[in-house]
């Protein structure tokens, strides 16, 4: 029966890595992994509100008239 695989084909290997470990190291490791993960998350976070922030500054904006209530109106682009 062959060994178990994660999508990238790399559970055999790491496997093999992670016998030579002590439980001290083991814990460590398993501790960063999971800390590498939430900045992973943090940084994809902040990715998507610069982008998002991009895309707000590229739209054309103008005053409203006298009548309107919004201080600024987003005015679609026409093509």
């Amino acid at each position: 029966m062959p060994k178990a695989r994660d999508q990238r084909g790399e559970l055999p290997q790491l496997e093999s890595q992670v016998r030579g470990l002590e439980l001290s190291e083991a814990k460590r490791l398993r501790g960063l992994e999971s800390e590498n993960g939430k900045l992973k998350k943090l940084l994809a976070d902040a990715m998507l509100d610069n982008a998002a922030l991009k895309d707000l500054l590229t739209k054309k904006w103008r005053r409203p008239l006298s009548s309107e209530r919004l201080s600024l109106m987003y005015v679609p682009r026409s093509s």
